[in-house]
């Protein structure tokens, strides 16, 4: 007697959810009650497949990296030209503002050296944030003189700019993370189907009609699911192999925590659906139906 097979954890998150959507379409076929099955723990499991899937659709590449890398390039150029006409104040040719070089060496350039444009991307925005606030305090008088008043403020508005687009796309990389927890409780509740469906199957010698009846829906139903988890297991193969026209759209990195590889997706256009809308097995028949 077969048994539904519980290797799914090596498949990428797509294949994954593309094996729990199938099984969740042939559970519908073959009806819950009779694999043994409660209407509360299928609303559960579609739940959670539902979630996993609206996180594994994500998009690899952030929105807002762009903006991320504009506003960085803007605020070190502004930076830039800041610092310089600092470092140029000694060659004023008004002697007030000469003056002031030995304060403006002291108390701003060897504080902020050129070198804050390549720190870690939160030092950065401190440390320029703080040379604003230097330069205003120390040049308070002469910021309209030195023409500084209108590049102050673009770089204090890049840099917020820079941290509002930062922060926005940790939030994004965040949620990709979460997939990793949501594939576990997936995990879970197809664990949860193959634990009671193989019992179930295993009951062929129980006089009770309706124990064997339940036995045989059980045994035909794990014969459907063993085709789907087959055929998405070679279909990745196939994908790795680059066998398939969309393979290497995608690939698996880094490690789920129940040991299967994580990646995004691995479709022509990055989205799960793809996998599904191949078809799934029809219950007993060897044909397939749409999703």
């Amino acid at each position: 007697m077969k048994l539904i097979k519980t290797f799914i954890t090596g498949l990428r998150n797509s294949y994954h959810v593309a094996v729990n959507d199938s099984i969740l379409l042939l559970i519908d076929q073959y009806g819950a009650e009779s694999l043994g099955l409660t209407s509360q723990f299928i609303t559960d499991y579609q739940t959670k497949v539902s979630s996993f899937k609206d996180a594994v659709n994500r998009p690899l590449a952030s929105g807002v990296t762009v903006e991320v890398r504009n506003a960085d390039k803007e605020r070190d150029a502004l930076f830039r030209y800041v610092r310089n006409v600092l470092t140029n104040i000694k060659f004023s040719p008004d002697a007030e503002v000469a003056a002031l070089y030995p304060t403006i060496d002291a108390e701003i350039l060897k504080i902020y050296p050129s070198s804050v444009r390549y720190e870690a991307d939160h030092e950065e925005y401190a440390h320029i944030e703080g040379f604003i606030i230097d330069v205003n305090r120390t040049l308070s008088r002469h910021i309209s003189k030195l023409g500084l008043a209108d590049a102050l403020t673009k770089l204090s508005n890049a840099n917020k700019r820079f941290l509002e687009a930062f922060n926005s796309r940790n939030s994004e990389k965040q949620y990709r993370l979460d997939a990793s927890a949501l594939r576990t409780k997936v995990q879970q509740c197809y664990e949860y189907v193959v634990t009671t469906v193989n019992f179930y199957a295993m009951q062929s010698a129980s006089t009770e009609e309706a124990v064997k009846e339940k036995c045989q829906t059980c045994q035909n139903f794990i014969v459907d699911v063993n085709n789907v988890i087959s055929e998405y297991t070679l279909r990745q193969k196939q994908s790795q192999g680059g066998k398939k026209e969309d393979a290497g759209s995608g690939s698996g990195t880094g490690t789920a925590p129940n040991g299967g590889p994580m990646a995004d997706n691995n479709s022509g256009d990055g989205q799960v659906k793809d996998e599904l809308d191949n078809g799934t097995p029809i219950p007993g028949s060897g044909t397939s139906i749409k999703s």
